[in-house]
């Protein structure tokens, strides 16, 4: 009875063991994955020469240029393309920014802006009420960022005037 046993227990090792492994591998694979694409996203206005600063902000006045930035580290060298959804107050796709970039070093900041317009004839009204034409764009607005085709991240940021 005692050598059966041990068989038995052999026996249940042999399936057990690859059982509880597999999972463990996943997981790693999956950690390594997603830590080979670490990355920021946040809105920010421009500096003195025009590129976005690393302040962070969520609320923008209707006349600001706002810029989405994305920090990245670890993407892998090479060609890659990022994508961003600018998503209005009434949950409209106001602007869709597309563009290939090139990763060279282990960290990468790249951004897309958008600037608001005022509709034509409201530019005479402005003078009375600063947010004449500017209705549509005021509230909270929505951003969704992917690169090479997959959802990375987003945020969310405030307009008003």
């Amino acid at each position: 009875m005692f050598v059966s046993n041990k068989k038995a227990i052999k026996l249940l090792m042999a399936f057990l063991l690859p059982a509880l492994l597999v999972p463990a591998a996943s997981l790693q694979a999956v950690d390594r994955l997603s830590r080979s694409a670490e990355h920021s996203v946040y809105f920010s206005l421009a500096d003195k020469f025009g590129a976005p600063t690393k302040e962070r902000f969520t609320q923008f006045d209707c006349s600001d240029k706002i810029y989405t930035v994305v920090e990245l580290n670890e993407l892998a060298k090479g060609k890659h393309q990022v994508a961003v959804r600018w998503i209005d107050p009434h949950d409209t796709t106001r602007e869709n920014t597309r563009y290939p970039f090139n990763v060279h070093h282990q960290e990468t900041r790249i951004w897309a802006w958008l600037s608001l317009s005022r509709g034509v004839g409201a530019g005479m009204m402005q003078w009375i009420d600063p947010s004449a034409g500017m209705e549509d764009f005021i509230g909270p607005w929505k951003v969704e960022v992917l690169v090479d085709g997959r959802k990375i991240g987003g945020g969310n940021f405030e307009v008003s005037c």
